[in-house]
């Protein structure tokens, strides 16, 4: 009865980061499936109290209809793997037409092993949608509606030294563009490196190293990180999964004098009842795209994934986000703040197909308020072939 929650909460731990380097994947573990693909689309019925992002709200409310399809396309084979992945949306407004928009996504990523103890990754990603959507993160400001431009590139190598010791090495690229005057655009490079020593029965630790290098309007944001991690295995709680990661980052923006931050991440995932129970918290400092600045950004998450019958999943989840920088321009309060908690029924049957629906509320608080509730609508369909 545990295995499916632990297979599922091994995969869960470690996706709440601190950094680039912390969200590079561990190499060497393919889907066992030589080929898959998924399609899923959702109908979304939305309400935003403050859609244009004034200070008076009253008169900037609105419904929105988003309908949102996604493909996922993975290709396994003896030396690597690939997967493919795009997604489109469209956001219709009922009041505010000029909000109309059609957002996507493309990804690409792969595996490729270069010997028996080396293996290679490499991904992309290039996508556009509207910014400052109450149900986004808090990495950028609700200064107006402009569409976002992403583009992104990351490659990693790992090398296994010894049976129990991995070395991984990685970069990644992003810029961020925007269709607005009051948005400041920007791009970031970072180079990243960790040691992992794996015990036989008792988990394993790491030593992580960041170096970020970004631009703003010709200013320099710069952020290095130094941090370990734990991740133990408990003799006496066989089924819960524990990580933790904790450090020190070293931020500067410009000419000014540095700023030393402590910075990591916990997450603990343990079977409760018939599901899966996973919480987590982290802290850390990044280039807030809009702002042209860098943020000190905490977040807490926690989520609950249960079997009601056979073949019925129920999910909750709640997440709460809050960003500053000492002396920028974040509003009244200094600060962007997101909270959210949503609920989510699906039904899946043995032929591949996916049905169901859910609710969600999302909160956000930084240079003006806006307050949003949706329901939304779900069908799929996953197929994989040995």
């Amino acid at each position: 009865m545990r295995s499916a929650p632990l297979t599922l909460a091994r995969a869960l731990v470690g996706t709440v980061v601190t950094s680039s380097l912390l969200s590079l994947p561990t190499f060497g573990q393919a889907p066992q499936p030589r080929g898959s693909w998924l399609w899923v689309t959702t109908a979304e019925q939305g309400w935003d109290s403050n859609v244009l992002y004034v200070a008076d709200s009253a008169a900037a409310r609105d419904f929105i209809r988003r309908i949102n399809s996604t493909v996922q396309i993975t290709k396994v084979r003896s030396r690597g793997s690939l997967t493919f992945v795009g997604t489109g949306a469209v956001l219709f407004y009922d009041t505010a037409k000029v909000l109309n928009t059609l957002s996507f996504n493309l990804q690409a990523s792969g595996t490729y092993k270069l010997g028996a103890r080396t293996n290679l990754l490499a991904a992309t990603s290039f996508g556009r949608q509207l910014v400052g959507e109450v149900s986004g993160t808090v990495s950028n400001p609700l200064l107006s509606r402009a569409l976002q431009t992403t583009l992104t590139f990351t490659g990693g190598l790992e090398h296994r030294l010894t049976p129990f010791v991995t070395g991984i090495i990685g970069t990644s690229y992003s810029r961020v563009r925007f269709d607005r005057i009051g948005f400041i655009q920007g791009n970031v490079v970072t180079g990243a490196g960790s040691l992992k020593k794996r015990f036989r029965t008792r988990g394993a630790v790491a030593l992580l190293a960041d170096v970020s290098q970004g631009a703003a309007l010709g200013v320099a944001l710069q952020t290095q990180t130094l941090a370990a991690a734990w991740q133990p295995q408990f003799q006496f709680v066989r089924s819960m999964l524990f990580d933790f990661r904790g450090g020190v980052t070293r931020s500067a923006t410009g000419s000014a004098a540095a700023v030393y931050a402590p910075t990591g991440s916990v997450t603990l995932a343990d079977t409760v009842g018939k599901g899966l129970l996973t919480i987590g918290a982290t802290r850390s400092v990044a280039q807030g795209f809009g702002f042209g600045i860098l943020l000190v950004t905490t977040a807490e998450a926690a989520s609950y994934t249960f079997q009601a019958r056979r073949g019925n999943f129920v999910t909750l989840s709640a997440t709460n986000q809050e960003s500053k920088a000492t002396g920028s321009q974040l509003g009244p309060t200094g600060r962007l703040f997101s909270r959210g908690f949503s609920g989510n029924v699906r039904r899946v049957f043995r032929n591949g197909v996916t049905i169901g629906g859910g609710t969600s509320y999302r909160f956000r608080d930084d240079v003006v308020r806006a307050t949003g509730y949706s329901v939304q609508l779900q069908a799929g369909f996953a197929l994989g072939s040995r």
